[in-house]
């Protein structure tokens, strides 16, 4: 989750509220070890004509800031620091409307460095304030921050009203470490972390080796196992996945109808729920109506939208996630649903669903079509941390396991895999390190039939195999003319195309050569004389056929020849 890190002085009233205006111009300035030098220019403005003030004090919260300094116009400040740092002013705070600036200044505690991203949080102030956050190159980019900063120019970030406290995470993306466990009871299939818009996944095992690996109509990475029926299997998968705090298009859509479709934990068909279509129309109203609508809290049994609707108390993140993807395709914008793994170490604000011993979370995803691609939101998590905007852009938190769009309860997310009465833990995953993967070589095969024959051609069988963990996109291949492109090969998998060969009616006793040309390499095959046995020997006795029916008729024809001259 995103780490804490405090605003670590505030001011306590020392005065009457409304006897003097409080304004506070925050600047965080990072250095690259993450360490930020605080200064807070702070202005007192006296609203009376009767007080006055003559020190400022600060309560200290967190780690006790060092190397603190105060200063106005005429020098420094004097300051004391016991359970709160108070400031004494060189010149006292008296008369109706007049002002009184000064500086205070420390270093504060170090941002939070997980894996490739730099997270803070500035906490809530009884006061408005200005936020200025100045961050080294190394930081990388605003990522996500909540709320939006008012200007970014991607060194100095300003939020110019933070009362209600910022929230931000600075990086391109976050790594994560997996090792996941399944058992199978007999021949079936395993759903497999895969690529998203928001992730790509990096296989280094997955033991034993899968038949196959196939992508479903979802995205989802089915691995298939071909077992005895009553033998039990466990599998490991390891590797480790790069989150993105926003989508890529790196995967291609699928036909968008499906998820517009009613189910029985998205009841989108329902009445309450065309109606309440004619209110809510847009993501961000249906989002914001969930949050507000349903309380969180601990329940055993998957309500599905309409019950989370009907009763909203004591609603999990399924809960939250089945009412937002309900009320979207009633509204005619296509949901779906995520399950998988969100790294958080508050589980009170930022909370998971249990399955067995392994711990899970849901959110739901929606079809931008203005953006082509599919937008991923939390409204469990911004319902649990008190508003922290979830809608707008997602964290690096939030890795998934399956996607579930046009069936809602399958494939089976990781963690689900269990025989019974199985209490182990099948699912790790933590902040991991950032590594190159280099590509093996797609491995190819032509499979020409071992007789052709030639006036009706043949059917040739391209293989083109994945040995790497990972998915590779895009692949193009050229046999005798024949073309075509892969879009997506997942790890591990096997593919086969149907390559025709023309037919011939020539007898041809010199080899043949095919070329094949996968993604720009190319190998050749050839196709023998002796793959044509069969065809050149039908053709031998045919033509000897032909012969020795032509020299019977012959024959006779030479006989009643004679008999006549006799």
């Amino acid at each position: 989750m995103i780490g804490l890190l405090f605003i670590f002085v505030f001011p306590i009233r020392v005065f009457a509220e409304g006897e003097f205006k409080v304004g506070l111009d925050v600047t965080y300035k990072y250095n690259r070890e993450g360490v930020p030098t605080v200064e807070q220019k702070i202005t007192l403005t006296n609203k009376t004509a009767y007080q006055y003030a003559s020190k400022y004090e600060m309560e200290i919260s967190g780690d006790n800031p060092t190397n603190i300094k105060a200063w106005d116009s005429a020098g420094p400040l004097k300051v004391d620091i016991s359970d709160k740092i108070t400031a004494y002013f060189n010149n006292f705070v008296a008369g109706i409307d007049k002002s009184y600036q000064f500086h205070l200044s420390y270093l504060g505690k170090p941002a939070l460095h997980n894996g490739q991203v730099w997270e803070v949080n500035f906490p809530k102030s009884n006061d408005d304030y200005r936020l200025s956050v100045i961050i080294p190159k190394n930081f990388g980019r605003l990522a996500f921050s909540s709320p939006s900063p008012e200007s970014n120019n991607g060194e100095v970030i300003v939020f110019n009203n933070a009362k209600s406290g910022v929230v931000a995470a600075f990086g391109d993306f976050q790594t994560y470490k997996f090792d996941l466990s399944y058992t199978l009871q007999g021949p079936g299939t395993i759903a497999l972390p895969a690529d998203t818009g928001y992730q790509r996944v990096f296989y280094d095992s997955l033991t034993p080796a899968p038949a196959n690996v196939k992508i479903d109509e979802d995205g989802n990475w089915l691995a298939y196992y071909n077992q005895e029926l009553n033998q039990n299997l466990v599998i490991k998968a390891q590797g480790t996945a790069n989150v993105l705090s926003e989508p890529a298009l790196l995967v291609p859509a699928t036909d968008l109808a499906v998820y517009l479709q009613p189910t029985r934990y998205w009841p989108s068909d329902n009445q309450e729920f065309i109606r309440l279509a004619q209110r809510y129309k847009t993501p961000k109203e249906i989002y914001d109506f969930v949050v507000s609508s349903l309380s969180y809290g601990f329940n055993n049994v998957r309500k599905g939208g309409l019950l989370a609707l009907e009763n909203p108390n004591n609603s999990l993140c399924q809960e939250f996630t089945d009412l937002f993807i309900t009320m979207n395709r009633a509204a005619n914008i296509p949901a779906r649903e995520i399950n998988g793994f969100a790294y958080t170490t508050d589980n009170r604000l930022r909370p998971l669903f249990l399955a067995g011993t392994d711990i899970l979370h849901a959110w739901p995803q929606y079809w931008d079509e203005k953006r082509q691609t599919w937008i991923s939101v939390d409204p469990t998590w911004e319902k649990t941390t008190g508003g922290i905007d979830y809608f707008s852009k997602l964290d690096f938190n939030h890795f998934t396991f399956v996607t579930h769009g046009a069936k809602d309860d399958t494939p089976l997310s990781a963690g689900f895999y269990k025989l019974p009465n199985d209490t182990s833990r099948n699912i790790n995953v933590d902040i991991g390190v950032y590594r190159d993967y280099s590509t093996k070589p797609l491995e190819t095969r032509l499979d020409i039939p071992r007789q052709i024959w030639a006036p009706l051609g043949a059917k040739a069988i391209l293989h083109i195999d994945n040995p790497n963990g990972f998915a590779v996109y895009n692949t193009t291949y050229d046999v005798l003319s024949q073309n075509g492109n892969i879009e997506t090969l997942p790890p591990f998998s096997k593919i086969t195309v149907m390559i025709n060969i023309k037919p011939v009616w020539k007898l041809n006793f010199s080899d043949q050569t095919i070329v094949v040309t996968v993604s720009g390499i190319s190998k050749t095959y050839n196709i023998y004389p002796v793959n044509y046995l069969v065809w050149h020997g039908s053709i031998a006795v045919f033509s000897a056929f032909v012969l020795l029916t032509v020299g019977v008729v012959a024959s006779r024809a030479w006989s009643v020849h004679l008999q006549r001259q006799t």
